[in-house]
Parts: C-alpha cells; structure tokens; sequence
C-alpha cells in the first residue's frame, strides 16, 4: 500500500488541537513537548524520547496497535491506497526532505531509531527508496534560492545541524549522504556567497571540510574553515553539541566565524594546529613550571594516578595515609569511598588523622541515597565537587564506582576512553586525581607489576603514575612498585604500623638484615674503602663482613671496583 496523505491530515481525524504552530510545525501538550514536522511528516515526543512518521503517530495516539493496523487504520479512512506492503517497518528518528528551489520535494534522508540511514527517492507523487536518476541539490536548496542577502552561508556535515542552524537565523546547507559526499555539481548553488565550512570534531570531519576547501579553492569560491568553536568540544562533537556548552549561543558562534574569517589558515595548517603538532625548533622558546609533586615524588600535583592491589592489602588505608601528609600541608584534598558508609569511614579517619583534620572532605556513597553518576556524568559530578570544594587532590576509592557497567570484558579503546576522560580532567582543572583499582589474582598473572593490574594495556597506557602494592609473605607490609611518566621509577617499601603504612626510601634497604644495613652505612659514611675497614670498623669476622657486602653487591646498593667499595 502507498500512502496518500499528510500529517496535517491524520492530525484532522484525530480531533488534535496544537498548543503552537508555525508554517512547517505544530506543537502539543501543555510544554508543547509532542512536535510535528508538516513538511517532513514525522513526529517526536521530546518528554518520552520517541518519534517516526506518520503510521508510528497513529499508533502513539492509541488508535492502532502496531504499523500494520495503522495502515489499515488510514485504508478504513480513505488516506491509503493499496498497492503494496507498507514500507521502512524500522522506527524513524528523524527525517530531511531535499526541496529544489521551487520547494517541490526531490529527495528525502531517513535516520532510523538504530541508527541507520536511507535516501528515498520523490517519484511521480510518492517515496520510493532509490534516488537514481534525480538532481543532486543541497540541503534546504529552496531557502537558499529565495535569501537574497549577501550573509555567510554555512556548510554543516549533517541535516540536523543545518535545521537547527536555520531555527536560529542562519543560512546554513550540507550534502546528503553525510561526510565526503559533497559533489563539485553542488557548487553551482553555493556561488557568489562566502562560505563558513564547519567541521565535526574527528578526522572524518576534518577531511570532509578539507576536501569542501578544495573544491570550492577550485571553482573560485571564497571559503574558510571554522575552527575555533572546536576549543572544549567533545570528540566527535558537531554545532548541536556546542550550542548546549554553557556559555555557548547563537552570537557567539557567529564572533567566532568572524575572526576566523579575517584569521583564515590552509586547510593543512588548521589540522595540523588541531593535533598541537609544531616545529621542534618552538621547543626551545617553552618555558614550563618545575613539576611539583604532593607527596614525596610519588604524587604528580597535576595528573592521573592510578594505585592497584589485590583486595584486602590495605589499598583503602594507603591513600588515607597519602591524605594525611597532603592535608597536612595545607591542600584540600576529596576522598571519595564508594564502598565505605559513615560509621567505617570515621574509624579509619580517627585512626589514621588521630582526630585532627584541616582540608579534607569526603564523600561515604553507602550512607546516601543519591546515586553516584557513572561514565561521562561522573566526570562533571567529579568537576563540580572539586570546585565547589577547592580539592587540588580527588581520590576515587575505588574507580569501578564512577565508570559505565558493562560486559565481563572491556575493548581497548573502551578502556583507553574512560581513563583518558578522567586524564583530561585532572588536567583541565590542574589538579591529581588519584583512583583506587583492583590487580588480578597472582595465579593469573605473571610476575611483572603493571601486568598484575585489571585491564592493565588500556590503563597502564593512559595513566601517567601508577603505583602497584603487593603484600609480603607472613606480614602485612607490602612493596610499592612506582613508575609513570614524570615519576622516577623506583620500589618503596610499606611498613604496616597498625592504622596504614609508613613509606621506606628504598624496599631494597628496608629487607636488609642488621649487619648489612650496618655494613651499608658504613660505605656510605666511607667511600672506596675496603673490606678490612669495615671488619675493623664494625668489629665482626671477615665471613659475616664478606657475607653482608655480597648481598649489598647482589640487590645493586653497592659495587666493588679493584677491591673497594662505593654505595650506589
């Protein structure tokens, strides 16, 4: 069967009276939250997130129960005339009628609810899904032909951004089909007119406009990429996604078009200024602050640390510990305890504070009734808590709390993008984020620190300290493996003293017996001496002398160079 009607049709037998109308638009409901688009025929109801065409409006309005009795709901009421089965049974999201400069439809660009896209054909009265054969116009072809202004004309890569352009006074068109798709045949509708080519924020983006530049260079017609309003935006990001950035608006878009015009830059270079990519040579005129670490060279004050352990090895008291000597100086810290109530926390802050606290804040998620946001929400709940508690340290305990459930096995570049976020944050905000992980059970692994961590090729990659505690046999200190990018990597060791661990220099000296740390002093105290000045120095036999500087030789603390001895 084919439709033979209009929305503005099936909203008549439906007795529906708009709240709000315009030439192409009625709106319903008492916040007008149901729209309906005349001159596409389909539908969205803002407040339930659902829409499609016209038969998805008769079953949304009670009057059919699937797509099937809505077409013969239409049939009953002489809108349908049969000639086949009814066609595209996916819901649609949204739809773009092609109109040539008289407003007579060509084509029409489909987006379903899945995602997917068809182009549909307008052919002797009615849609049919091929467009063989038809002019190849732009998108909103029949305003184009009627502004008779000498206004910037923007090219966006989609539809919806072209629309929502046009609602806020722009001129604005694109090609169908999305990004690479422009056809020089297109140009013909675009001339005499200065062109502002706006970019999705990714490389296919860039690409489609840098081709657009090309064509347009070609043909003689003057044209720009905007680039400056890509500062914030979200990967993949288009103007919709800018405009509903606080502080973002309509005036501001256009400011920036502006300096970009009387700015413009090849194609090449802009791409280039994307990446922060530069001659070496520019190097040489940086200028950077010393790096400043909160703790003891362990603690980067700008970054990502990521600290793991098997469960039960004292994660939770270490960083409390780290809390502690960072509030003492002075700096707001935000210990967030995903897995704590109120009661648990205050014991293990009376332990380890001893009842004095100055900077701290925390967040004990078992003890509220507010879910904690997860994936892209919990960066800006995490952004807001340290602004609105001036936090130069946000310590996450553990990190599984905040990041999007998923299946048992996470991807790569799921991984890479979860941490990445919080990365970028710690830096946008110039602050340490410190976030608590698991390791994998010993029997799982190998013996190598960093592959002990759950997930390790896409955390370790991302993370720029990470610190790896692995308990000792028969006793609750531990070994603190350290490495990063701005961190000297190194092994401490953590002696438990009963409410969290205190810091060795060096896990090496802290396992040294009596006589070896003795031994060790003692070069240290005496450069290049030799054994027989340490026997009668320290007063014990050649053998246990000899024994100790063996093992101090063994574990790299000392070396022996034609028979004397220097600390390393």
């Amino acid at each position: 069967m084919t439709i033979d009607c209009t929305m503005e049709q099936i909203i008549g037998l439906l007795n529906l009276e708009p709240t709000f109308k315009s030439a192409h638009e009625l709106r319903f409901g008492k916040k007008g939250s149901l729209s309906v688009n005349l001159a596409q025929n389909s539908w969205y109801d803002f407040e339930h997130q659902i829409g499609g065409g016209m038969l998805d409006f008769i079953v949304h309005h009670g009057q059919a129960k699937d797509r099937a009795s809505a077409a013969q709901w239409l049939k009953e009421n002489g809108l349908i005339a049969p000639s086949g089965p009814a066609q595209n049974p996916k819901p649609i999201e949204r739809a773009h009628i092609y109109r040539d400069e008289s407003g007579t439809p060509i084509k029409k660009s489909i987006k379903f609810m899945d995602g997917s896209w068809r182009q549909m054909g307008w052919y002797e009265g009615q849609w049919r899904p091929k467009v063989k054969g038809l002019r190849d116009i732009p998108y909103q072809l029949d305003q184009l032909a009627a502004d008779t202004s000498d206004g910037m004309l923007f090219v966006f890569e989609g539809e919806k951004d072209v629309d929502r352009a046009i609602t806020l006074g722009l001129l604005a068109t694109c090609n169908a089909g999305g990004a690479g798709n422009w056809k020089p045949a297109l140009n013909q509708f675009v001339k005499e007119r200065v062109i502002c080519v706006v970019p999705d924020n990714d490389s296919a983006g860039f690409e489609h406009a840098t081709k657009l530049l090309h064509g347009f260079d070609k043909d003689g017609i003057e044209a720009f990429m905007l680039t400056s309003y890509l500062d914030g935006l979200k990967d993949k990001g288009d103007f919709s996604d800018w405009l509903e950035l606080e502080g973002n608006t309509i005036e501001k878009f256009i400011s920036l078009a502006e300096a970009d015009l009387a700015n413009r830059q090849p194609p090449e270079q802009v791409y280039l200024e994307k990446f922060g990519i530069k001659p070496a040579s520019a190097l040489f005129n940086m200028h950077f602050e010393p790096l400043r670490f909160l703790y003891d060279g362990l603690i980067p004050a700008v970054g990502l640390t990521l600290l793991a352990a098997l469960p039960k090895v004292g994660k939770s008291w270490f960083v409390l510990n780290l809390a502690k000597h960072i509030d003492a100086d002075g700096i707001p810290v935000h210990y967030l305890a995903a897995e704590d109530n109120e009661r648990r926390l205050k014991d293990r802050v009376l332990a380890v504070f001893g009842g004095y606290v100055q900077h701290l804040t925390y967040h004990a998620v078992m003890s509220t009734e507010e879910k904690l946001p997860r994936g892209a929400a919990a960066l800006s709940h995490i952004e807001l808590v340290a602004k609105g508690t001036k936090a130069q340290c946000v310590v996450i305990d553990t990190v599984q709390s905040i990041l999007m459930p998923s299946a048992n096995n996470k991807n790569y570049d799921q991984t890479v993008e979860e941490y990445d976020g919080l990365r970028k944050l710690a830096h946008k905000l110039g602050i340490a984020i410190v976030v608590v992980h698991h390791c994998k059970k010993t029997s799982d692994v190998s013996s190598a620190p960093l592959e002990k961590v759950i997930g390790s090729i896409g955390i370790t990659g991302t993370a720029e300290t990470i610190l790896v505690m692995e308990q000792q046999t028969g006793t609750k200190d531990c070994k603190l493996y350290v490495t990063g990018k701005d961190v000297e990597q190194c092994e401490k060791y953590l002696s438990w003293n009963g409410h969290g661990f205190d810091i060795g220099d060096d896990v090496r000296e802290a396992q040294l017996g009596a006589t070896q740390k003795l031994v060790l002093e003692l070069i240290r105290e005496s450069p290049r001496c030799m054994q027989k000045h340490i026997v009668d120095t320290i007063g014990k036999d050649q053998g246990q002398v000899s024994r100790a500087i063996d093992r101090l030789i063994e574990v790299g603390l000392v070396v022996k160079k034609e028979g004397r001895l220097m600390a390393q």
